[in-house]
C-alpha cells in the first residue's frame, strides 16, 4: 500500500485501490472534472466543502479519515454533519469551506514536520579523554624509551578506566599476534604488578619491551605474540621492573589527532584529563 500522509494519498486510495475507477467516473459520480480530481491526487489543490461532503458520501468514509487519517467521530455524527452544513446559507457554507482547507493544511503540516523530525540523524554524544604519549617501546628487541610528553591523543572516555594512563608507541613486530603492530600506540596503565600472561610494558636496565608478562617462582619469562622471537628470561634480582599494563591499543593513524600544546597553560589542562563532547562531528571544549 503507498502512504496515506496527505487529503491527495488517501482519495488516490480509495479511488485505485478500494474502488478501482477511473477519475472519469469519480468526477460523473460528484460532479467535478477529472483534472480536478487530478489536482487533488497530486496535492496540487485542496477539493472545496461539497466536493469533499460528495467524496465521503461516495467513498463512504468520515470526513475526519479523508482530511487526517483517522477516525474520530461516528457515522451517525458524520450524517448529521452532513445535514447541517447542507441547510447553511451559501456564505456560511465557504465560511466551512475555508475552515476545511486550514483542517488540511494544518494536518499536512503537522505530518510533515514529524516526517522531517524521524530523518534527523541520532546524534551521538562522546566524551574524550587526552592521553600524553610519552615516548616509544620495543614489541620486538628492548629499546630506550624516551619520556618527554610528545603530545597528547583523544581517546573515548569509558567509565574513567583511563585516569593516570599515558600512550607508548610500539615498534617492532613482537606482538603483532595480540594485535600490536610497528606503529600501534598503546594506552598503558601504571602499576607495580601484572597477572601472569598479561601484555605488560616492563623496564629493562635502561630500556623497555612490550611482552607478555610470566614469574615462575624466582625466574621472569617475557615472551612474544609472535613465533620468531623466543622468550626472554631473567632473574628477579635483574634490573628488570614492571612499568604498568597494557589495557588496550590504538591503530598508528591515532597520531594524526595528536595535539601539542602551545603554551603552559594548555599543558597543566592536558595534564588534568581536558575532556571534550563531540556532537555532530563538531567538537568544542567540555
Amino acid at each position: 500500500m503507498s502512504s496515506l500522509d496527505t487529503l491527495g494519498d488517501r482519495i488516490k486510495y480509495l479511488r485505485e485501490i478500494k474502488f478501482d475507477i477511473s477519475m472519469a467516473k469519480l468526477g460523473k459520480a460528484i460532479g467535478a472534472s477529472s483534472s480536478n480530481i487530478s489536482d487533488w491526487e497530486n496535492n496540487k489543490t485542496s477539493p472545496s466543502a461539497k466536493a469533499l461532503l460528495a467524496l465521503c458520501n461516495f467513498f463512504d468514509v468520515s470526513a475526519d479519515w479523508l482530511l487526517t487519517g483517522m477516525e474520530r467521530k461516528s457515522k451517525i455524527m458524520q450524517d448529521s454533519l452532513y445535514s447541517l452544513i447542507s441547510t447553511l446559507p451559501e456564505t456560511d457554507k465557504e465560511e466551512v469551506e475555508s475552515y476545511i482547507r486550514y483542517l488540511i493544511w494544518k494536518n499536512e503540516t503537522t505530518l510533515k514536520k514529524k516526517a522531517a523530525q524521524q530523518e534527523l540523524p541520532m546524534v551521538k554524544e562522546t566524551i574524550y579523554e587526552y592521553l600524553p604519549l610519552i615516548g616509544r617501546a620495543a614489541a620486538g628487541k628492548p629499546i630506550l624509551i624516551d619520556e618527554m610528553v610528545q603530545g597528547y591523543i583523544p581517546v573515548e572516555a569509558k567509565n574513567h578506566q583511563y585516569t593516570n594512563c599515558y600512550l607508548i608507541e610500539a615498534v617492532g613486530d613482537s606482538m603483532i599476534g595480540e594485535g600490536i603492530e610497528d606503529g600501534d600506540l598503546v594506552i598503558v596503565r601504571p602499576q607495580p604488578a601484572v597477572d601472569n600472561g598479561d601484555v605488560t610494558l616492563v623496564r629493562i636496565d635502561d630500556e623497555a619491551t612490550i611482552k607478555y608478562f610470566h614469574k615462575e617462582n624466582d625466574v621472569i619469562f617475557l615472551k612474544s605474540a609472535n613465533p620468531k622471537y623466543d622468550p626472554m628470561k631473567f632473574s628477579i634480582h635483574d634490573n628488570i621492573a614492571i612499568i604498568g599494563k597494557v589495557i588496550e591499543t590504538l591503530k598508528k593513524d591515532a597520531l594524526n589527532q595528536m595535539i601539542i600544546p602551545e603554551t603552559e597553560d594548555q599543558l597543566k589542562e592536558y595534564k588534568k584529563g581536558l575532556r571534550v563532547t563531540v556532537k555532530d562531528d563538531k567538537t568544542r571544549a567540555g
